[in-house]
């Protein structure tokens, strides 16, 4: 974790999440929220949403109650442990082994860039103990991924993909009927959720209904990411994985393009 006092002095930049906390020397400051009343800034230090000094923890200003500051430490993006518990933004890992947990990717899920060009992220990812696989998408609590084979699943990296030595696994859901030794991502430009195997085409965790030879996605030149999910084949065009008309495709895509000659290069 980064100890505040090591950056410069009112180095707060609205359009750059890593400043979110901040120091103008006497006080620690929380983004556009103001004092940070109550810690000390001489022991404050931070990664992503979490922060604590020498005596309390917080997930940004959610103070966390039953945390131990000497002990609390953040795993990724997305979990943090000390002795007794394990922590995501949605409280609590209830159960897990504290021994042998372990995260399996750094935890940011990437959203978009901002409009200065940085990229903005926010927790999602897998982790395990000895007992379990677990999944935080911020969406309600932690998830058991029940199916998973503890030995060999693992994360693909990106957050949202993982896999073992028999499913394929789509926002902490198997994927059926994807075949593990040909399954692969369409493409690495983050935020996509198309995937393939040597059969079937699948969006997110379902497989979809395309004519498999001709299908591809649609993305402009220059884009750093994924927004509308567009793709085609030689009979449809399809956003998110359902079919739209061509005036739709040409709206949102012209859209799409124009956001993204606006931004930095």
């Amino acid at each position: 974790m980064e100890k505040l006092t090591d950056r410069p002095l009112n180095d707060y930049d609205a359009d750059n999440p890593e400043t979110e906390f901040w120091s103008d020397g006497n006080k620690v400051y929380h983004g556009k929220w103001g004092e940070f009343k109550g810690v000390n800034l001489k022991t404050f230090v931070h990664y992503g949403f979490w922060c604590k000094d020498d005596r309390k923890c917080f997930h940004g200003r959610h103070w966390l109650k039953d945390a131990n500051a000497d002990t609390f430490k953040a795993l990724n993006y997305t979990f943090a442990i000390d002795e007794n518990n394990v922590y995501t933004i949605t409280g609590k890992v209830k159960d897990a082994d504290i021994k042998t947990f372990e995260v399996l990717d750094n935890g940011k899920s990437f959203l978009w860039h901002n409009k200065a060009g940085i990229p903005l992220y926010t927790p999602k990812g897998y982790a395990k103990d000895k007992n379990n696989v677990y999944y935080e998408n911020y969406e309600g609590k932690t998830k058991i991924i029940k199916q998973a084979d503890l030995e060999t699943f693992e994360s693909i990296g990106d957050t949202y993909f993982a896999k073992d030595k028999n499913h394929i696994f789509g926002n902490g859901k198997i994927i059926k009927k994807a075949d593990i030794n040909t399954w692969a991502k369409f493409t690495e430009t983050p935020l996509s959720y198309y995937s393939k195997d040597d059969k079937r085409i699948f969006y997110g965790f379902w497989e979809i209904n395309v004519d498999y030879e001709t299908f591809e996605l649609v993305i402009p030149e220059n884009a750093k990411s994924i927004k509308f999910q567009f793709a085609k084949d030689k009979n449809n065009f399809y956003r998110n994985g359902a079919i739209i008309s061509f005036d739709e495709f040409e709206d949102y895509f012209e859209e799409w393009k124009s956001e993204i000659e606006k931004m930095p290069c």
